[in-house]
């Protein structure tokens, strides 16, 4: 993904389909969260969530618009958790740790929707 992508949108996880583009994160920004998602070690969804899963913290679905013209989603859950898209829906699965400033300057900054 780094250096890869053009356009970062998202969408809080609040029952409405609107995607919104960021105002208050920088190019920079965005490389740091690729950067240190590529560190991350990965946990089992039921460690992570336990048995409630995650349905009751907040969400926000990133998409990021790649140079290919593909588009990948990642999940970011409250906590310092970031998911593939297509593990949606599952009651199972993996999700990246990411809990740290980077993971916190995109997710509080979609969260206040700015």
């Amino acid at each position: 993904m780094a250096g890869n992508w053009n356009k970062v949108m998202y969408q809080k996880r609040d029952g409405r389909d609107i995607y919104n583009e960021f105002s208050d994160v920088t190019d920079d920004d965005v490389e740091a969260f690729i950067d240190e998602l590529y560190n991350c070690r990965f946990d089992d969804f039921n460690e992570a969530f336990g048995v409630d899963g995650y349905e009751h913290k907040k969400q926000v679905l990133l998409c990021f618009y790649m140079n290919d013209h593909t588009v990948a989603e990642l999940l970011l859950v409250e906590g310092g958790y970031v998911g593939y898209r297509c593990m949606l829906g599952s009651s199972a699965g993996y999700f990246v740790q990411m809990p740290g400033e980077a993971f916190d300057k995109i997710f509080n900054v979609c969260i206040r929707g700015a």
